[in-house]
């Protein structure tokens, strides 16, 4: 397994830090994402008296597949950067991954995962961008809140452990990020952790399309969107 000293080979959120940018992140929850806008950013809610905004992020992994990103900005922040006319621009955002528990109009409870900018930087050319395109990376400090799941994927044959980390805030309040470990860290997840594990984890933030049933002899359901991390490293604190 990696240590953390390795992430200075693979991110460029130690960098951001080493520049003096490390206001941008929470101290156990980073992130750098960077692509292409996919909409106009559209109101989502007002929390004391501040109005907040949202939108995703387009990005390409190294294999071309395609993530899209939410993110939810503060109004002060556009305000300064311009929220008008945005759809296919550049931008990178430094932030934080963060979870919000709500109730639909049924009453049925749903956690909503979407990454908090503390910098954003819309652009209208790929060069302007401070670290280049399609960035996709996100460091966890945690502990394991649920039983790890081990399965394998029935088509790639692929070893997964899925775990949930909660990630403790600066205040009163934590976010609990669903994530996949993979093949051997996969291996190490299902061997080595538990609930109460504390953990470090790096990885990028993906999205999926999955079919829940009505229920569970039924062909009846719906396709819904999941957010998630995919993590690249994994270690016990």
């Amino acid at each position: 397994m990696k240590t953390i000293f390795d992430i200075r080979e693979m991110g460029i959120i130690l960098h951001q830090e080493e520049i003096g940018h490390n206001y941008y992140f929470g101290e156990r929850n980073k992130v750098w994402i960077s692509g292409v806008l996919e909409n106009e950013f559209k109101y989502s809610h007002t929390i004391r008296e501040k109005n907040f905004y949202k939108n995703r992020i387009r990005t390409l992994s190294k294999g071309g597949q395609e993530y899209f990103v939410p993110i939810i900005v503060s109004g002060n922040k556009l305000k300064a950067k311009g929220k008008k006319n945005v759809k296919g621009k550049f931008v990178e955002v430094a932030g934080e991954f963060r979870s919000h528990n709500f109730q639909d109009e049924y009453g049925k409870g749903h956690l909503m995962l979407f990454v908090f900018p503390k910098h954003i930087n819309i652009c209208d050319t790929e060069e302007k961008l401070q670290e280049g395109i399609n960035l996709n990376i996100a460091y966890l400090e945690g502990t394991i809140c649920k039983v790890p799941t081990h399965r394998i994927t029935p088509l790639s044959r692929k070893r997964i452990t899925d775990i949930f980390v909660a990630v403790d805030r600066s205040y009163n309040a934590s976010d609990y990020i669903p994530t996949i470990v993979w093949n051997i860290g996969s291996i190490y997840a299902k061997k080595s952790l538990e609930i109460g594990s504390e953990v470090r984890v790096l990885g990028s933030i993906q999205n999926r399309m999955y079919f829940k049933r009505t229920s569970p002899d039924s062909d009846e359901g719906e396709y819904k969107e999941a957010y998630e991390l995919s993590a690249m490293w994994i270690e016990k604190k």
